[in-house]
């Protein structure tokens, strides 16, 4: 159909990304190809996702924190009992060593080995912010393939290889049938009953004392000393998201593989209208709760920087605002009881800036049409 209408080929190759024989479009974009122009949103101008590998699509939520560079701590509430969720607060960007995150797993572990891990926000707190049974082998072959991506060497990200080193003779026996494992049992008996004279129970140390806990819901009152507790983020500064252009990229290893998004440069795109493609992209590995709220937090904070940059420029009396005005707090008292202080929050839904602002377009709708008539209808 497009051939049809006088486009070249180059060009619908370019629109066609996905190369299907159907193509629905929508009004945008539709008038933007018959105009002979590639629309923003065309996933050819950098807009697509990477295939993501193996060893990533495996891997749980807190699994992709440990090899992630930063954290976002975010309360994310359920909401009642129609499965919805809510956040709370606010969304707390923190930097962390991926390095130090891998070194606290047990070095000696084999394919079906798991452990109990707690992210906390700091030790001296009572819940975790996030607590799940881990597979460190699956951490640590997902954490080779990201150092070796652009994106971790571009932040000099590099896992030290010293806890390989630590047991490279350690061998594991593979036992099929439980006669093997008795058969097995009996071969160790007889060879360590020549040391049983000089034995102490309190010289009997297990190798990793992380998988002798097992967790007894019926039994166990407290778990707070359950598995293995680490604060990554704890006393580290924060970093806007605003300020961290990469945040996206190393908060979500999982969604973009360990690589930057590459925009076109002459294609002008907003994070709103990026944001737009990720999440109603067919491709719905952004559909995931902390990615959505991540998402909605950068864009209500850049909103609310937009309107205050705004805000600070209307002055009644023509005069710029400055360092001094706003370290008066006076001067800012004045501007909260005036409620010009709050006239940012009028992109925030909900907020008495929003409705204020909605209560005067329905009264001057209201001035201009006369009253208006309800109908209903039964």
């Amino acid at each position: 159909m497009l051939a049809k209408k006088g486009l070249k080929k180059e060009f619908i190759d370019t629109v066609c990304y996905l190369k299907h024989e159907i193509i629905e479009l929508c009004a945008t974009c539709r008038k933007d190809i018959m105009s002979n122009k590639i629309p923003n949103l065309a996933l050819s101008n950098g807009l697509a996702f990477y295939e993501i590998p193996d060893c990533l699509k495996i891997l749980t939520e807190l699994e992709e924190r440990l090899i992630s560079p930063r954290i976002p701590f975010m309360v994310i509430r359920t909401l009642g009992f129609s499965k919805q969720f809510g956040l709370k607060g606010n969304l707390v960007n923190v930097p962390m060593n991926v390095d130090t995150n891998v070194s606290i797993l047990p070095r000696s572990f084999s394919d079906t080995y798991t452990i109990q891990l707690k992210l906390m926000r700091q030790m001296k707190n009572k819940n975790a912010f996030m607590y799940e049974t881990i597979r460190p082998k699956v951490v640590h072959t997902a954490v080779k393939y990201l150092v070796q991506q652009e994106l971790y060497k571009d932040e000099g990200i590099v896992i030290s290889n010293d806890w390989m080193k630590e047991y490279p003779n350690e061998k594991e026996n593979f036992i099929v049938k439980n006669e093997d494992k008795k058969i097995n049992e009996t071969e160790n008996t007889g060879e360590d009953s020549d040391h049983d004279d000089n034995w102490n129970e309190s010289d009997d140390k297990p190798i990793n004392p992380v998988v002798t806990e097992t967790l007894l819901n019926d039994e166990t009152e407290d778990q707070t000393d359950t598995g293995i507790k680490f604060a990554p983020g704890e006393n580290k500064r924060p970093i806007s998201v605003l300020m961290d252009l990469k945040v996206d990229e190393l908060t979500f290893p999982k969604i973009y593989c360990g690589k930057q998004r590459r925009i076109k440069e002459n294609v002008k795109l907003t994070y709103a209208k990026i944001a737009k493609s990720e999440l109603r992209m067919f491709d719905r590995r952004c559909g995931r709760v902390s990615k959505l709220f991540f998402t909605y937090k950068k864009l209500q904070t850049r909103k609310f920087v937009d309107a205050i940059s705004i805000n600070l420029r209307k002055t009644k009396n023509t005069k710029n605002v400055t360092v001094n005005q706003m370290l008066n707090r006076d001067y800012v008292n004045g501007l909260v009881h005036n409620d010009d202080a709050f006239a940012f929050l009028r992109f925030d839904r909900s907020s008495p800036a929003f409705w204020e602002l909605k209560k005067k377009e329905l009264m001057a709708m209201n001035s201009q049409l006369e009253c208006a008539t309800i109908f209903l209808t039964l």
